[in-house]
């Protein structure tokens, strides 16, 4: 009983109101106020502009085509822990550029029919965008570092240095 009571006496000081609140402080509150902050700059002017860019993205968003996607095939040949997973992902996305979209490969393991369970997620880069092409190329070299059979899929969002999180713009698409 002594051994769990000096347990409780240990760890009790981690569980406090104020580290909680220093925790929610430190890791939302501060970055929504310095973000507000911005947001306000002269006379809303950033507001108006992230405003205007999801105007933009929206009206674009449903005719963003894949031109190509190459990718490991993981379904006839297995990769091998610490080899390299390359991928590339070109979209034509018509009037946005490169840097308005984010492209990531997601990691599976099927655990039955129905049921996948999340292994990870990587941003592939994206390349430098010639002159005037709509077309943006997007690429990934990662090492495995886990063991065993994986499925993986490309998915697109909404990426802007003004979005708090990827959340504040509701837009993804399975690709």
């Amino acid at each position: 009983m002594s051994h769990i009571k000096n347990t409780i006496a240990d760890i009790a000081p981690d569980f406090v109101m104020s580290r909680m609140l220093n925790d929610y402080q430190e890791r939302f509150y501060s970055k929504l106020w310095t973000r507000s902050r911005q947001l306000k700059k002269n006379n809303f002017k950033a507001l108006q502009d992230l405003v205007a860019w999801k105007s933009k993205v929206r009206a674009a968003w449903d005719h963003i085509e894949v031109t190509a996607l190459q990718a490991p095939d993981t379904f006839n040949h297995a990769l091998p822990l610490g080899e390299q997973f390359e991928a590339t992902v070109s979209l034509n996305l018509h009037a946005l550029k490169a840097a308005d979209i984010g492209v990531e490969v997601v990691f599976f393991r099927r655990i039955s029919e129905t049921q996948m369970e999340f292994i990870s997620r990587h941003e592939l880069e994206a390349l430098p965008q010639n002159g005037g092409s709509t077309t943006a190329t997007y690429h990934c070299a990662i090492t495995l570092q886990t063991a065993g059979v994986f499925e993986f899929g490309f998915r697109m969002f909404p990426k802007h240095p003004m979005l708090a999180h990827r959340q504040d713009f509701n837009l993804v698409k399975w690709l």
